[in-house]
């Protein structure tokens, strides 16, 4: 008897909360970042190539656009723009993808296919992301490391 009136009691107090549970998934991209875009061929020899490229790169509701910053003087030169498409599901994935201009790369360079990927919030309050690519088929390995930019709201 007091099992079941525990029982009941706890499905009350249940259900009069069910409104107030969020659930946070994390899976939330949608911003403004800056930081570093690599593609490392080769990436299981002696001799892996490692190009290197600052970016510019943003999230919308289901597009993304990486821009380079060619004021950052990294070599070997790699300059990289394009913009796509992309949906989360467990994994990030970029599709659609376009060029924008003429480029020192090629479409392997891309981002493109499924990632995995991991956002988190840093002290200052805005967010970091590491979105990853092994593509063993073509022995390239893709990183991007970014750091959200905090946008000044005009008054």
């Amino acid at each position: 008897m007091k099992k079941a009136l525990i029982l009941a009691i706890l499905s009350l107090i249940v259900i009069s909360c069910a409104e107030d549970i969020i659930v946070n998934t994390e899976t939330e991209v949608t911003g403004v970042y800056y930081g570093r875009y690599l593609v490392i061929t080769n990436y299981d020899s002696g001799s892996p190539i490692t190009k290197r490229q600052s970016v510019n790169w943003t999230f919308t509701d289901a597009k993304y656009d990486c821009t380079a910053d060619t004021s950052d003087h990294i070599y070997p030169p790699f300059t990289c723009d394009f913009f796509g498409t992309y949906t989360i599901e467990t994994n990030l994935n970029m599709d659609n993808v376009t060029s924008k201009r003429n480029m020192v790369c090629s479409e392997l360079d891309f981002a493109y296919g499924d990632f995995t990927f991991r956002r988190s919030n840093n002290s200052d309050g805005l967010d970091s992301l590491i979105v990853t690519q092994i593509d063993v088929d073509e022995k390239i390995q893709k990183i991007l490391r970014l750091k959200e930019i905090e946008i000044e709201e005009e008054e």
